[in-house]
């Protein structure tokens, strides 16, 4: 693993000028999405699974899958 997830989870909000609470949090805005997404694409790309992915980012691993569609491997 490259990197400490919750660093990743860090380095993103901090790019997206957002909080911790708003990466992980219920809100649905797309800035909030896009965030979530670069983060969970970061976290595979350090060779976290997709389950662990999903429990850093508080969501269901529906979600997480859904993020990749259309990535290339």
């Amino acid at each position: 693993m490259k990197n400490n997830p919750l660093q990743t989870m860090k380095d993103v909000c901090k790019e997206y000028g957002i909080s911790v609470e708003e990466l992980v949090g219920r809100n649905r805005r797309s800035h909030l999405i896009r965030a979530r997404k670069e983060a969970a694409k970061r976290m595979l790309e350090d060779g976290l699974r997709v389950s662990d992915i999903a429990f850093y980012l508080q969501r269901k691993y529906h979600n997480i899958t859904h993020y990749f569609k259309g990535l290339k491997s």
